[in-house]
């Protein structure tokens, strides 16, 4: 009910034009065009059903996301990152409302999905790529957490519980609680697992979700991959730009200052090597980052560092703000839907301002 009430309100705001109303008003108000980073992961096919359980997992069917890119480029002018980071810097003063489309953790499937969209749009975007995922067997912990719910069976289960007390309290806690016997279920432990890891440092999880791994005697077969370095290359030759998004994909502000820098300098120094082209964006690995991880991407020579935190962005920050960029996730399966949730964006920039957090 909840979905038929909002599609409803979004096929009377999209042909009363409240999206474009609101845009006018609050530039009329503020004197500045609205400027807004978009945040994505995982562009893919849905239609067959979710591979995960996760927000990150799951990802945004490929067909919302023409919609989206539809609804936006009808309201902004989409560019590319150089011109973002103008706008930020203050070297540009755009006569449009600009937009940018970042995609995080460069998924495999980028190229099947997400790229033939924004080629049809004819839009810039920009991924951020954490170096040691890319053309390796590594995997991002929240995959394999969702792996592990899809896959184990009821001995598997079993035997982690009667483990349980070998791990922390919070973590045996949520295996002695949860069970796998439904699709509900499985969802269920999985979002719990996953909370509570996320609480603890990147290294103790590795080592705990290998254990699990072990245990349950359970293979990765979720498929979700990163994209190779040729990959890479294909996409950057097609205008998308591959920027930072460090080299182990660590929680930067529980890291000590050599350490972040190494995140960042090698990260940086790595891909302009494989692709040829300078890397000025660092994006902070699950948000997460300090006044020292900002300091020390100034020095490392990145002009700008995006966060998780919501808002829309700011022409000619000050200082090192353009190091804190914010972005906001998009929604909506038709176009009423996407415009709609443009309109509550900006009523969000009216009532509250640009920062949401």
């Amino acid at each position: 009910m909840r979905r038929v009430i909002e599609t409803a309100i979004g096929f009377v705001s999209y042909y009363l034009g409240l999206t474009r109303f609101l845009l006018f008003i609050t530039e009329l108000f503020t004197g500045e065009k609205t400027l807004v980073a978009f945040v994505y992961h995982r562009v893919t096919d849905r239609s067959n059903g979710d591979v995960g359980y996760l927000i990150y997992d799951v990802g945004v069917d490929y067909r919302s996301f023409d919609v989206h890119v539809a609804a936006i480029k009808k309201h902004f002018q989409i560019v590319g990152l150089p011109e973002y980071i103008d706008c930020v810097s203050g070297r540009r003063q755009p006569d449009r409302r600009i937009a940018l489309l970042t995609f995080d953790d460069t998924d495999f499937e980028f190229i099947k999905y997400a790229l033939p969209v924004l080629s049809k749009h004819d839009c810039k975007s920009v991924v951020f790529a954490p170096t040691d995922f890319i053309g390796t067997d590594k995997l991002f912990w929240h995959l394999r957490v969702t792996n592990l719910a899809r896959s184990v069976n009821s001995d598997g289960w079993q035997k982690l519980q009667s483990h349980a007390g070998q791990f922390k309290e919070q973590i045996a806690q949520v295996i002695r609680q949860s069970s796998v016997t439904d699709e509900e279920c499985r969802a269920g432990t999985c979002r719990m697992l996953a909370h509570t890891l996320d609480q603890m440092d990147d290294e103790e999880v590795d080592s705990v979700v290998t254990e699990l791994e072990r245990i349950a005697a359970v293979k990765y077969m979720l498929g979700v991959t990163c994209m190779n370095w040729e990959q890479l290359a294909q996409i950057a030759k097609q205008g998308v730009a591959v920027e930072s998004h460090t080299v182990s994909h660590r929680k930067l502000a529980r890291l000590d200052e050599q350490t972040i820098r190494n995140e960042l300098v090698e990260s940086k120094r790595l891909l302009e090597q494989k692709l040829g082209n300078a890397v000025t964006a660092i994006c902070y690995p699950a948000g997460s980052f300090n006044d020292t991880v900002v300091a020390t991407a100034s020095e490392a020579g990145y002009q700008a560092g995006f966060t998780t935190k919501p808002g829309l962005g700011s022409f000619a920050l000050p200082g090192d703000e353009r190091f804190r960029l914010r972005r906001v996730s998009m929604y909506g399966d038709s176009k009423y839907e996407a415009d709609f949730h443009l309109a509550k964006m900006m009523l969000k920039r009216m009532l509250i301002g640009k920062s949401w957090s």
